[in-house]
């Protein structure tokens, strides 16, 4: 991050990278043409955004870029995805007295208004990648018909299974 963070930090710093994308109804968005405006958008917090916020005008800075995420969420026509990852955060090896969680969720799934439409976390064996996904009915089906993510995804498989398996092997 530029400039870097002091070495004593307290508290979280948290933003949204948004990237937009105009596509024709008919039109297929790439997932790596996605990933690459996502990633664009990243660098632009941590090598410009962080540094337009120190100094006096900062809180001007934060007030205008929160209009203007305003003004993109609200605009009729345009659906917005939320996404969020605790990959790499450890959910699963934190004891808080009780012993490591058989499963971690996150709190807010199910809450349409409230949720993010896709979650990422690392699976509690670390063999790979937990997905949860939030979308409509439509685009859900949309989304399980589709073969690249079949081929790489299983839809609502069960925790308790690999759980019961590293258990008792």
């Amino acid at each position: 991050m530029s400039p870097a963070l002091p070495g004593c930090p307290i508290g979280n710093f948290l933003w949204l990278a948004v990237t937009q994308s105009m596509l024709m109804p008919s039109t297929r968005l790439e997932l790596g043409c996605l990933v690459g405006q996502l990633r664009k958008a990243k660098e632009k917090i941590t090598n410009g955004f962080v540094q337009k916020l120190q100094g006096d005008k900062g809180f001007v800075e934060v007030i205008k870029s929160i209009e203007g995420l305003g003004e993109l969420y609200f605009n009729e026509g345009v659906d917005c995805f939320f996404s969020t990852s605790f990959c790499r955060t450890s959910l699963y090896e934190t004891d808080f007295g009780w012993g490591k969680p058989a499963w971690v969720i996150d709190g807010t799934a199910g809450e349409d208004d409230q949720s993010f439409n896709f979650l990422l976390m690392d699976t509690r064996l670390g063999d790979g990648i937990e997905a949860w996904v939030s979308l409509s009915k439509r685009e859900m089906a949309e989304l399980e018909r589709d073969p690249e993510i079949n081929e790489f995804a299983s839809f609502d498989p069960s925790p308790l299974i690999k759980l019961a398996d590293a258990t008792f092997s």
